[in-house]
């Protein structure tokens, strides 16, 4: 099929071990029109030497090699070095099914659509679901998780003047999507997996507690001067949203087991509690852990997480 070409970025970390997994499924895509772009990060493993192997090998491969400079600048990087019509984001340890590319591809024209997104997240039985710009826009301020991931297909047009926040590297992706909605784009829900994640010792949701953690609330007070400014109609969601990177950040420090930091703990679960009233749960893991924040157990909890860990060593 000709539909135009699709970009598919790759930025790559030290990602030795699982690099070839991720190229290897860009190359399975049963569309026919696409380049592969991937950022060697400073990487000081073998990455590098694996990926130009991979490009000596595939005319539709260029490699980027820059010092180290995170995700987001990598990212962005590769959005300006793309050339096709539609970008997509593949992390190097992630990687795409064999049809994803097509059938995103196939429904974002058929639908004049922005974003595709394709994940199992709404309560649907259609495969495909279209929403307007000022319900995605809504979404993402509630913090919903058809937000959090930019494993999505964007259509180039669209993003050609949103990059990544660069020197930040957890909840950019977020952002990268917060920043899509404020332009109320055509958003369509495409009720299927597109890639398959494999989380690594490395990724956010398994790495240790650092102060890189606190983008959570950078982000979260980035979102809210940009929503009192332009959308004041929404002011009303902001208590929640800022009770969501709350929510966030502590779970970060409870399960990554963070020391010297109980004075910024106790201001975060304070303002979770006299706001509780704003909270609004999106997922059934919110209301959880906001039950424990709220009814004052989380240093119990993150006392009971220290424990058990310390026994499954």
């Amino acid at each position: 099929m000709k539909n135009g070409k699709t970009s598919i970025i790759i930025p790559a970390y030290n990602a030795q071990s699982y690099i070839e997994r991720a190229i290897e499924s860009a190359l399975r895509q049963t569309y026919d029109d696409i380049e592969i772009i991937i950022i060697n990060d400073g990487s000081t493993d073998k990455t590098g030497e694996i990926i130009e192997e991979y490009s000596q090998k595939h005319t539709n491969i260029k490699v980027i090699s820059t010092d180290n400079g995170g995700v987001s600048r990598a990212r962005n990087i590769g959005i300006d070095n793309s050339s096709g019509e539609y970008i997509v984001f593949l992390d190097a340890d992630d990687e795409l099914l064999p049809y994803s590319v097509e059938n995103m591809v196939e429904c974002l024209i058929e639908a004049d659509a922005d974003i595709v997104n394709p994940a199992k997240l709404l309560k649907t039985n259609s495969r495909i679901y279209q929403m307007s710009g000022e319900s995605y826009l809504i979404n993402c301020i509630n913090d919903h998780p058809i937000g959090y991931s930019i494993r999505k297909l964007y259509k180039r047009s669209f993003i050609e003047d949103i990059r990544f926040t660069e020197g930040k590297a957890i909840h950019e992706d977020s952002f990268f999507n917060f920043l899509c909605a404020l332009k109320k784009p055509r958003v369509l829900h495409l009720n299927e997996d597109a890639y398959k994640v494999y989380p690594t010792p490395n990724s956010a949701s398994r790495s240790a507690f650092s102060e890189k953690y606190f983008d959570i609330l950078y982000f979260a007070k980035r979102k809210i001067e940009i929503i009192n400014q332009y959308y004041p109609q929404y002011n009303d969601k902001m208590i929640n949203l800022q009770i969501k990177a709350n929510l966030a950040l502590l779970y970060k420090m409870c399960s990554g087991r963070a020391k010297g930091y109980t004075k910024i703990e106790r201001e975060l679960i304070k303002y979770v509690i006299k706001n509780k009233e704003y909270f609004v749960p999106v997922i059934e893991f919110d209301k959880k852990w906001f039950s424990v924040v709220k009814g004052r157990r989380y240093f119990i909890y993150k006392f009971l997480y220290k424990l058990k860990n310390k026994k499954m060593i």
